[in-house]
């Protein structure tokens, strides 16, 4: 049996949400990507109404894939005009901790993010402050404890540059991330 998902395009971006689980919302660059992956998840699409659009944007979930380019995490997302964008000050450190443990990292991953809690996230980001081109986070695991450097216990601190505002109108106050190794039988992967 095939699970009921809607559909609809916010921007630039695909944007499909399971019917059965209303905090399922998931990004796509374009719609066949988006039918790829609703096809191997096994998800039934149909047309979503503007009332039903409303409503599933309040807990969108945006998926990027960084990988190391010259030992520097970046990312792609052609959809909204980025290529390469480094994560920079504290954010590329957040990314080699909560990578450890994924094998090969550098070579990609999974990372979903979203304004609003969703089930599986292991990354919680909470906002400190912004500066006249980013905004400052505190980084903490699913568990409410801090994520940390080796020569510190403190939280680490990570800045997000101002590629956060495609995908936000403004800085969250909490960002939920879930970061996963790139599988080649990930669906995600290309």
């Amino acid at each position: 049996m095939k699970t009921p998902a809607q559909l609809y395009k916010e921007g630039n971006k695909w944007v499909m949400s399971s019917a059965l689980n209303p905090s399922m919302h998931v990004a796509f660059n374009n719609r066949e990507e988006a039918y790829r992956i609703a096809k191997a998840w096994r998800f039934k699409l149909t047309r979503a109404t503007h009332r039903d659009k409303k409503y599933m944007k309040s807990n969108q979930i945006n998926i990027i894939k960084p990988y190391k380019h010259h030992e520097q995490w970046v990312f792609d997302d052609p959809s909204v005009g980025l290529e390469r964008e480094a994560f920079v000050a504290g954010a590329d450190t957040l990314l080699d901790t909560v990578t450890e443990d994924i094998p090969n990292a550098g070579d990609g991953i999974v990372v979903l993010f979203s304004a609003g809690k969703f089930p599986s996230y292991n990354v919680l980001l909470k906002w400190k402050h912004g500066d006249e081109d980013g905004n400052f986070y505190s980084c903490f695991r699913d568990n409410e404890q801090p994520v940390t450097t080796h020569n510190s216990c403190e939280p680490l601190e990570a800045w997000l540059c101002p590629a956060l505002f495609k995908y936000y109108e403004e800085a969250p106050k909490e960002l939920y991330l879930q970061v996963k190794p790139l599988l080649q039988e990930d669906p995600l992967a290309d």
